[in-house]
């Protein structure tokens, strides 16, 4: 595969991407506007555990997402693997000719001149595995964040019902208190 196929391949792929999250920021959006008017009409147990819910929804589409992405970069990368295993093998070609004779090329100087020749696009292509690779791990980062965001939250709503509980039982108590 040409590099510039493979570049395009991978620009269109970071395209679809973008697209795709997008519309998955604008989904959690929609979710949080939807949990945020669920609060303030239901009652605390069924708020946290809608909160609950929601938020393991859009963790659950965060690691969908994440690892859809994480696949096509893997996918990219064997491409290139590919393609440098064809370049080895042009080269190994060469090398297993071995020495020639007085009036033929050696075999051996033929494949390092190929290997220089490939020079330029093994350098662009170990470029784009780095690229990849540092995709991956941006993506495992912001999927870790995600996944204490959504711990922290969990247990904010846990806490925020506790309290609201010990507030209702509190009030629950006064009054029984007030009737006898």
């Amino acid at each position: 595969f040409p590099v510039t196929i493979i570049a395009e391949e991978i620009k269109a792929t970071e395209e679809n991407r973008k697209k795709t999250i997008e519309q998955k920021l604008q989904l959690v959006a929609q979710r949080n506007q939807r949990i945020d008017a669920i609060r303030k009409t239901s009652n605390t147990n069924q708020d946290a555990s809608v909160d609950i819910t929601s938020a393991k929804q859009a963790l659950e589409l965060s690691k969908s997402s994440t690892d859809s992405d994480i696949s096509r970069e893997l996918e990219q990368i064997k491409l290139y693997n590919s393609r440098l295993e064809i370049l080895d093998k042009e080269v190994q070609k060469w090398i297993d000719q071995g020495t020639g004779n007085l009036f033929k090329k050696s075999g051996l100087d033929q494949a390092r001149v190929v290997k220089e020749g490939q020079a330029k696009e093994r350098s662009d292509i170990d470029a784009q595995i780095k690229a990849s690779q540092d995709r991956i791990s941006k993506l495992r980062e912001q999927y870790a964040s995600q996944v204490k965001e959504y711990n922290d939250r969990v247990s904010s709503i846990e806490n925020r019902n506790k309290s609201q509980r010990g507030e209702i039982e509190s009030s629950i108590k006064n009054i029984e208190q007030g009737i006898s």
